[in-house]
């Protein structure tokens, strides 16, 4: 009976916890899909952290949070953000602006471009491949 009462207080704990990621939830785009995985390894991470019950999960803790720091950086536009501030440190005007720019500088913010989106294609690549190869550790 105990055991009962315990797992269904914890239903009703994930029930509040998670109400608010599924009402945001919707079919048109992916990422509240992936959100609700990220939250999902969060919790998964914590709760590794907190029982510590099985073999090794000193790894699995640090591959997880290996893998949610470079998604939250992937997630932020990290890559974009160091391309305005390269852009700034040269003193060419963003795309947005209205300033006229020199062929140069044009070139310049196009060959910036191209590296940040490349870096970003790269980053993703890497965060699914870590994803597949460590994944299976993470559940026992």
């Amino acid at each position: 009976m105990r055991f009962s009462i315990r797992s269904f207080l914890a239903g009703i704990n994930n029930l509040v916890v998670w109400f608010p990621l599924i009402w945001k939830l919707r079919d048109f785009d992916y990422s509240y899909g992936v959100n609700l995985f990220m939250f999902y390894l969060k919790t998964l991470r914590k709760g590794i952290n907190k029982y510590r019950s099985h073999v090794d999960y000193e790894h699995d803790l640090a591959t997880l949070d290996r893998f949610i720091k470079m998604y939250e950086f992937y997630d932020s536009n990290g890559y974009f953000e160091r391309y305005v501030e390269q852009l700034r440190r040269e003193n060419i005007p963003p795309l947005y602006s209205n300033e006229p720019v020199s062929e140069d500088e044009y070139a310049r913010r196009e060959e910036l471009f191209r590296d940040c989106v490349d870096k970003g294609k790269r980053l993703e690549d890497i965060l699914w491949r870590y994803l597949r190869q460590n994944m299976g550790r993470w559940w026992d």
